[in-house]
């Protein structure tokens, strides 16, 4: 009988390991000052008709726009966004019971926009939750993205690099010496005949 037990106990936690629900972002590059859209994913072992998730973006990233898929569209399932204290809430539920089938689809798509002055950071979905065909709750895992900047376009200036002297010009565009009795100008003098 204890060997039954061990078995069945074995089974359960084998099924429960391989029940992982999760909504996710792959990793991606954006080059600063620009925008680039970006698939969100679900995958889901149980029949979802539901889901939601809280995200936070690193500083000098932002959502310009989160839309659904079209195969999610044609589902007939509603979609609200909101952002709020520093971070936002992504909705997706249907009024009619329309439901995700077991499989990994892509179910919205984020414009991100990056600053200027954006060097990469991280994407963190978190709270993660779903809505069975039953009404019970599901767990999705939390996820992080790593968003990277192209090192191309890190090639700037060196932070080392000195910064360039001032320099003066006269009224006829000629650089200036500087000296320590004041400025100098080496504009060339010109001999001048004098009439009698």
């Amino acid at each position: 009988m204890r060997r039954y037990l061990i078995i069945l106990m074995a089974a359960l936690a084998f099924n429960a390991v391989a029940q992982n629900n999760r909504i996710y972002i792959e990793d991606f590059e954006i080059i600063p000052d620009s925008s680039v859209l970006v698939p969100v994913i679900l995958a889901n072992q149980d029949t979802t008709c539901g889901f939601q998730f809280n995200m936070t973006l690193p500083d000098g990233l932002e959502v310009e726009k989160v839309s659904m898929t079209d195969r999610i569209r044609d589902l007939g399932m509603k979609l609200e966004y909101h952002e709020r204290n520093g971070s936002s809430v992504v909705m997706i539920y249907s009024m009619q019971l329309a439901y995700c089938v077991p499989d990994t689809i892509e179910v919205l798509t984020i414009k991100f926009k990056a600053d200027a002055d954006f060097k990469g950071g991280e994407v963190s979905l978190w709270k993660c939750r779903g809505a069975r065909t039953d009404n019970t709750g599901l767990i999705l895992s939390d996820a992080t993205t790593r968003v990277s900047v192209p090192e191309r376009s890190l090639v700037g200036v060196p932070i080392d690099k000195k910064k360039e002297k001032e320099q003066f010009f006269d009224s006829d565009m000629r650089p200036e010496v500087s000296t320590s009795a004041g400025k100098v100008s080496q504009k060339p003098t010109e001999n001048k005949r004098i009439k009698k």
